[in-house]
Order: structure tokens, then sequence, then C-alpha cells
């Protein structure tokens, strides 16, 4: 898609798979993926593929009170992304990937760079894979709807963090494991008024 959206929209009982395979999309006026009704939407990132997006500095809407898409990954379901191909986001109007409800990452190689929240699940974000490079945001990963409000690293995950303001933000609860790997450079690492736990060298500052 050189210059386009790709939009799918199915019933909320529906679960959609799309395979990226070498998937490059732009948009210059608004965001190149908007997945805008599901019950779960699920980007599997083919083997050896790598996949580019990349959303406008400033989104034109059809109507003037609409506020979604605003990430240039948006889904308006739970969002899981997966597979052995790596993905770049480049974030330019607002949010890197963003999601509604529940956003998982379990692997592939991702990069995303925005301006505001570098990875957004409204309910939780949780990521047991993969190795992460988020970049620019103020905020790099981030939960707030009054549901879930967590954030979980796990497993096996690496995540390399370059934001200026908190690197993890959820008002319930952030959890680190043991076992993830995680690179940063914030201002601030935790923001949770609610429970955290970051494992013991879990964390490296930059």
């Amino acid at each position: 898609v050189s210059n386009g959206q790709l939009r799918v929209r199915t019933e909320k009982t529906e679960r959609v798979t799309l395979i990226f395979r070498n998937f490059t999309a732009s948009s210059s006026t608004s965001a190149p993926i908007y997945l805008v009704s599901a019950d779960k939407c699920v980007i599997e990132l083919a083997d050896g593929s790598v996949n580019r997006l990349t959303d406008a500095k400033t989104y034109v809407f059809s109507d003037p009170t609409e506020t979604k898409p605003n990430a240039c990954l948006y889904a308006g379901c739970d969002l899981k992304i997966k597979g052995k191909g790596s993905l770049i986001v480049e974030g330019n109007y607002n949010n890197g990937i963003g999601c509604k409800n529940d956003l998982e990452i379990s692997n592939g190689q991702i990069t995303v760079s925005a301006p505001n929240n570098i990875l957004k699940g409204n309910n939780s974000v949780t990521v047991t894979g993969g190795k992460l490079v988020l970049s620019g945001g103020e905020d790099a990963i981030k939960s707030d709807e009054e549901i879930k409000e967590y954030i979980l690293i796990s497993e096996d995950a690496v995540i390399d963090i370059t934001c200026s303001d908190d690197a993890l933000q959820a008002p319930k609860s952030v959890t680190v494991e043991a076992t993830a790997r995680l690179t940063v450079s914030c201002g601030n690492l935790v923001n949770c008024p609610g429970v955290y736990n970051i494992a013991d060298g879990t964390v490296t500052m930059k």
C-alpha cells in the first residue's frame, strides 16, 4: 500500500489473522493500518520477512468529532503480534501501536517510534517474547483504561526503551518477570499507583 489504508471491519464475534510477508504500507492522511472491529486480530510476521508501516504527521478525519485511529497501527479490538519476521512502525502523528483493548506481543523483531505513546493497550499490554526497540515517545509502554490497567513483561522478552517520560505506565499493576531483559533510558522507569514488581537484574539503565 504505497499511500492508503488497510482497513478491517468484521463482526465483533469474529477473529481475523493478517499475515505480513514483506508488507509495506504508508499513508499521507491517516494510519496505514486501521483494524476497526473484530473480536481479536492477530498479525503474523512471516519468517524472515521485513515489514514497515509509516503514518501521516497530521490525520484527516471525515468527521471532525472522530478521534480514532490515533496510532500508526491501530486496533479497535484485541491485538496480538507474533511471528519470526520483523515489523518497523514509524509513528509520526501520535502513538506507534495502539489498541482499544488488550495488546499482546509474543515474538518477532519489533521496532517502533512515535511522538506520544510508543505502545499503548488501553486495557493491558503483555509482552512474552521477541526483541523490541521502542524510541522517541513521551511514554514507552502504557495502559490506562479503567478495566484491567496492567503491564506484564515475561518469559524471554528483550526490550530496548528510549523515551522522555515513563518507560512503563499503568494504574493497577506493572510486572517484569526475572527472565525478561530491559535496557532503558527514560525520565521515570515506572509510573504505577497500584502494585509493581520489577525482578532484580531485569533492568539496565543506559
